[in-house]
C-alpha cells in the first residue's frame, strides 16, 4: 500500500468523528455502536494488552512508551491490565495531536482544504479522481467528506471506510481512549505535534510524486491487496509481533519507488527525533509520563525506543501475556 495510507494517525480519527455517514445501505458496515454500561464493564472484564509498551527511566524519572494503533476493533477498545495500569499512575497523558481538544479538531477541519504543503492547490487528472471517487462510493465513504479535501486526504478517507469492512473503527483506535480516559481521570493530555507539522509531513512531496502515488495506492485496491496489507499491519500489532513491524517495508507494497521511500522516511524517521525530545522535555518536568506513539515509529533506524537509549534513558519492554 503506497506509504501514505500508513500515516492514519490524527487525520484519520479526526475525519472517522467529523464525517458524516453516508446513508445505509445494504452493502456498507453497520454504524460504531454507541456502548452501553454493562458492554463496556464486559470489555474491561475481557481486556487483554496488545500493542507494545516499554517502561523508561532516567534520574529516577519512570515513564512509560506505548505503540498505539490508531484504529482497531470494538474488543481492543480498553487496553489490558498491564497497559491500563501504565496508563493509571501516569500524571502526563502525551498523544503525538490529542483529537479530542476542540481547538486541535478545528485546526484539522480547516487544514483539510484543497492545498498542498506549499499552501498550493493540488487537482488531480480527471481520469484519477474518477477513480478515486468509484473507490470512495464502493467503500460508502460520504462524497460530502471528500470534496473540499487535498487528494490525499481523500485517501485517507476512502481508507477508512474501506477498513470498516474489516470491523476496524478510528473511534475504536488507542488515543481516542487514552484522551477519554486521561481527561476522565483529572491527567493532564499534551499533544507532542501540531497540526502544522503533521500536515506538512503528510502533503509534503512534489505534485508528480504525490500523483503517481495515488495511481499506486488505487491500484492495489482496484486488485483487491489493500486490505490484505491492512489486516497483517493490524495483525502485527494486535499480536505484539515487533517484528513482523520491523519488516513493514519488505511486505507493505508502499516501498517500492525512491518517492515513497522518502515519504516512509518522512513520515517516520524524520518526525521521531521530535517525539523523543517531546516526551524527554516532559520526562524532565518530574511527571509520570506515558507516551502513545504510532506503534510504527518504534521500528527503523531512529526507533523511538532507540533514540531514547541514546538520549541517557533506560528502555525496558514489558511482555504481555500470550493472546
Amino acid at each position: 500500500m503506497f506509504i501514505r495510507l500508513k500515516f492514519f494517525q490524527r487525520w484519520l480519527v479526526w475525519l472517522a468523528l467529523a464525517a458524516p455517514l453516508v446513508s445505509a445501505a445494504q452493502t456498507c458496515p453497520p454504524e460504531p455502536d454507541v456502548l452501553n454500561k454493562e458492554q463496556l464493564l464486559t470489555l474491561m472484564k475481557n481486556a487483554r494488552d496488545r500493542g507494545f509498551l516499554w517502561r523508561i527511566e532516567k534520574d529516577w524519572r519512570v515513564g512509560h512508551l506505548y505503540g498505539s494503533i490508531h484504529f482497531g476493533k470494538q474488543a481492543w477498545m480498553i487496553p489490558g491490565p498491564k497497559t491500563l495500569a501504565a496508563l493509571a499512575a501516569a500524571e502526563v497523558v502525551a498523544l503525538e495531536i490529542d483529537v479530542l481538544d476542540p481547538a486541535i479538531q478545528a485546526q484539522m477541519a480547516e487544514s483539510s482544504r484543497l492545498t498542498g504543503a506549499a499552501g498550493k492547490p493540488l487537482s488531480l487528472p480527471a481520469a484519477l479522481q474518477k477513480r478515486l471517487d468509484a473507490l470512495a462510493r464502493k467503500v460508502c465513504a460520504p462524497p460530502e467528506a471528500l470534496a473540499k479535501q487535498h487528494p490525499l486526504l481523500q485517501l485517507i478517507t476512502v481508507t477508512i471506510f474501506d477498513a470498516r469492512f474489516l470491523q476496524l473503527e478510528a473511534a475504536y483506535g488507542s488515543e481516542v481512549f487514552l484522551s477519554g480516559y486521561a481527561r476522565g481521570a483529572g491527567k493532564t493530555v499534551v499533544s507532542l505535534e501540531t497540526v502544522e507539522s503533521q500536515l506538512r509531513a503528510l502533503l509534503a512531496g512534489e505534485p508528480r510524486d504525490i500523483i503517481e502515488g495515488l495511481d499506486r495506492a488505487l491500484a492495489l485496491m482496484e486488485r483487491g491487496r489493500a486490505r490484505p496489507v491492512t489486516e497483517r499491519l493490524i495483525a502485527a500489532w494486535a499480536g505484539s509481533n515487533l517484528g513482523e513491524l520491523q519488516n513493514y517495508a519488505q511486505w507493505c507494497e508502499c516501498a517500492d519507488s525512491a518517492a515513497d521511500r522518502r515519504a516512509l522516511a518522512r513520515l517516520n524517521d524524520e518526525r521521531n527525533p521530535g517525539l523523543a525530545a517531546g516526551i524527554d522535555k516532559l520526562m524532565r518536568g518530574g511527571k509520570n509520563v506515558f507516551a502513545a506513539v504510532g506503534a510504527l515509529h518504534m521500528v527503523g533506524p531512529k526507533a523511538l525506543p532507540k533514540l531514547l537509549q541514546e538520549m541517557g534513558y533506560q528502555v525496558e519492554p514489558v511482555a504481555f501475556e500470550p493472546q
